[in-house]
């Protein structure tokens, strides 16, 4: 039966995805991917991620726990958007929980998409004393808010999470980096092209190697990271990098 709609098309492709094999090696490949070649043609990353350090993969149930409440926050920033058509908005704090509503809040000005610098500034505020003397925008350095993710459309959401790979530090992750990679999944329709496919994994593969330097004592950085992973593999099809 053919498909009738380019959404129905997506997912039926996706569905033929998932009932593939995660990995398929073709017969005698291990010559040519061998470290004893020098050939560049030939290497690939085998390892999707890197593996957790002893006590930091988490669990089936709390993958399958996290998901549902994740599934049901999604819910909710879609109802928002709804709510918002209609003439009325409120403040949420995501990680909160806090509430405050205000109907039709003047809304400032949001930067051009490439001007990473002031999105930056938007998401964490002054990084250097150069940020000083960029003009006001919707805040500086505040929690997501629904408020401001409903004005985000699906490639504006992209970018800033592309441009996550570059500010994310090689072996550490922050709160509130932490609480933007959340809220910026959130808003993400999981019908994604594969280029937007790629770019996902290769901030999942970002977070498992930041994740080879944490414990199990790491608290919120390895929640975060574990985050990440998890939406990356489970919301996006990406099985393997679990």
């Amino acid at each position: 039966m053919l498909p009738s709609s380019g959404e129905e098309y997506l997912r039926m492709v996706r569905a033929q995805a998932e009932s593939c094999p995660n990995v398929v090696v073709a017969k005698g490949a291990d010559q040519f991917l061998s470290v004893k070649n020098t050939s560049w043609k030939y290497r690939t990353d085998w390892k999707s991620c890197v593996p957790a350090p002893e006590g930091c993969t988490p669990t089936e149930p709390w993958r399958d726990q996290f998901m549902a409440e994740f599934e049901l926050a999604r819910k909710a920033l879609m109802n928002r958007k709804q709510q918002a058509s209609y003439g009325h908005s409120a403040t949420v704090d995501i990680d909160r929980g806090t509430r405050s509503a205000k109907s039709n809040p003047p809304y400032q000005r949001l930067p051009d998409l490439q001007d990473e610098d002031a999105w930056r500034l938007i998401m964490y505020g002054p990084q250097d004393q150069s940020f000083e003397d960029k003009p006001s925008l919707e805040s500086s350095g505040g929690a997501p808010r629904p408020q401001f993710l409903i004005r985000l459309n699906q490639g504006c959401v992209m970018r800033l999470l592309k441009y996550h790979l570059r500010w994310l530090r090689a072996n550490d992750i922050s709160e509130q980096e932490g609480r933007w990679l959340y809220a910026l999944l959130l808003k993400l329709d999981p019908l994604l092209e594969s280029h937007d496919i790629a770019v996902l994994r290769s901030l999942a593969k970002k977070c498992s190697y930041i994740r080879s330097h944490l414990n199990s004592e790491s608290g919120h950085k390895l929640a975060s990271v574990n985050m990440v992973i998890t939406v990356v593999a489970r919301l996006f099809g990406q099985n393997d990098l679990e």
